[in-house]
This record gives structure tokens, sequence and C-alpha cells, in this order.
């Protein structure tokens, strides 16, 4: 069994080099994803473990650890907001580097939640030491398409009959470069969750944007779709080595009708085609079936990205909550 030292502490440029080494990282494996939810969320901070293995093979494993039980116990997030996780390497890993890595996260982690990457070869040996609940994204292979033609030849019907109506309503697209056009775009995400009401699978705070916004970072898009002067809908995008994925979205429902939405995924997915990306991925859906099926429409592909939901109850841990209870109702 190949042996490996612990790193506690990861040196946030070290970080970002493995990830850059590693054709299998997503954004959400980066030090900036994890930066801008530490900054928003109190209750989380980075927890990042290094593993350097006895034949000078590397791997980062990204975490984020929150506190669970109101405060009592700590649970990690192997990404936040139920994205992509698990290590990265700056060297292909062993088999065997990989069991041993598995052994000792399952050893260690008590409490955790762990998104699978559907980039990593690797990923059937997670099944071996945890349970898993099954879940999908959807995913273009853009290397199957020559050009923007071959792409639409791809799409069912209805998608380019909507791109039509959006080529004949003018749309126009636009990267988001000021931060009056990403308020704007949060204006329209919180009438979207007014709009799904207690189906709405996130709520997150303007804050948190601002964090994205503040970045300037070319690996964080926010794509605009504009009627005239006026924003009606984006979709904010990230982008790592081969990876282009959709994370948030937010339209004006009155003008899908007339193509808004299918007009601009397909303007980032050509985008994205034209700089050389490999994965379109429109990420789950979040329990969404009608969500799942639009993105079906442009004939990706389904590809599994189970989850792990790991729990651990310490024991004594009820008694103990009783006493809490009593104490703060005297």
């Amino acid at each position: 069994m190949p042996t490996f030292q612990v790193f506690d502490r990861v040196d946030f440029n070290e970080w970002q080099k493995v990830v850059n080494q590693c054709r299998t990282a997503t954004f959400f494996h980066t030090p900036a994803w994890y930066k801008v939810f530490s900054a928003t969320y109190p209750a989380m901070k980075i927890a990042t473990k290094k593993f350097l293995f006895d034949d000078g093979n590397v791997a980062v494993f990204p975490l984020m650890q929150q506190k669970i039980m109101r405060g009592l116990g700590k649970q990690y997030l192997s990404s936040p907001a139920g994205c992509y996780g698990g290590w990265i390497n700056d060297h292909p890993l062993t088999v065997e580097q990989v069991s041993a890595l598995l052994d000792w996260t399952a050893q260690y982690f008590k409490n955790i939640v762990w998104r699978i990457n559907p980039l990593d070869e690797k990923q059937p040996h997670i099944a071996r030491f945890y349970e898993t609940r099954d879940d999908f994204t959807e995913m273009l292979y853009l290397k199957n398409f020559q050009d923007e033609d071959a792409l639409r030849c791809h799409y069912k019907n209805s998608v380019r009959n909507k791109i039509n109506k959006g080529t004949r309503a003018n749309f126009s697209v636009t990267l988001a470069q000021e931060w009056e056009e990403w308020e704007q775009y949060v204006c329209l995400y919180r009438k979207t969750l007014e709009r799904w009401g207690k189906n709405a699978t996130s709520n997150y705070p303007i804050s948190l944007f601002e964090q994205f916004y503040h970045l300037q970072s070319p690996q964080i898009k926010l794509w605009l779709i504009k009627k005239e002067e006026q924003i009606i809908g984006g979709n904010l995008n990230f982008y790592q080595s081969q990876h282009c994925v959709e994370w948030h979205a937010a339209f004006d429902e009155r003008f899908f009708k007339d193509g808004s939405r299918n007009t601009l995924v397909h303007h980032i997915i050509v985008d994205a085609l034209q700089n050389g990306y490999s994965f379109y991925d429109f990420n789950p859906s979040g329990g969404h079936e009608g969500t799942r099926r639009f993105k079906q429409t442009f004939g990706t592909t389904s590809v599994t990205t189970n989850v792990i939901r790991k729990h651990h109850i310490p024991k004594g841990f009820h008694l103990l909550m009783e006493i809490y209870h009593k104490m703060h109702t005297l």
C-alpha cells in the first residue's frame, strides 16, 4: 500500500498550480471558488488537505468545513453548493494510490457531502468506499462538433426554432462588465425565486455575487441577453482547463416564448467551442425534471455524478442537545 504525508495547510498558489496541471479539474476545485464561499458565509472555512505520496505525486483535496448541530459539530463539504469535489493531482495517480487516498478519507471524514467529479476516470473506485446517491449532469462533448452548424444540426428541432425566434427578436448577447449589470441580474434571480416558490433549491445572497464580481477573473463570465438595452436573462458560467460549466441562470419569463434562453445558451456553447473547450456542462438540475429536459433538448449526454452524504452523530449528542435546550429555555 502506498504511503503519504497529509498536510492541513495548503498554500493557495500551490493549490492553483495543481489545479492547472490536472486535466480533470473544474472551476469548482479552484481556491477562488472556496474563497468566495468562505467570505460570504461565516460558518464556513477552508479546510483543504494535501497528500504527498512516497513517489513524489501530489494530490490536493479541496474542502470546506462548516458548523452543524448548532455549532456543536462539523461537516465537510468537498465543494460548496453541492458542486463537483474530490481530489485533484499534479500527475496521474495509480489505482493503489487512489485506494489509499479513499481509505484515508473514509476513516477521517465522519460527516461529508461530496459530489463526485464526472470528469475523473477514477470515479468508479469511490463506490467501494462510500454509498452514493445517483445523480446526473447533462454534457455536450464539444470535440464532436466542427463548427456552429454542426451544433445546430445536433440540437432538437425545438431548440433550432427558438434560436431562429431569438434572431428575429433582435436579442443581443454581451458579457457583464459593470457591477450595475450584475445587480440587474440578481434582481432577475430574485424574481425567479418568487416564481419557483417552495420548489427553489437555492437562495444565494447578493454578497455572493459581489464576491464573484470583485475577483475580476477571466474564468468567471456572466453572460447577458438583452432586448434593446434591457437585461432579460443571464447565465453565470465558470471556465477551467477543458471545462465550461453553467452554474447559475435567471431569466425574465416573459421572453421565453421568443427564445431568449435557448439563444443565450447557444451563444455560450458556440463561444466555448470556438475557444477550444472540450466539455460544455449544463450541471445537475437539482431534482427539477423540467430543467433537465430543457438541457437535453441540446442533445446532451447524461453523465453520472453521484453524491456521497456521510453522516455520523456522536454518542451522547442527543443528551447534550437536550441539556442545551433546557438551559436556553429556563
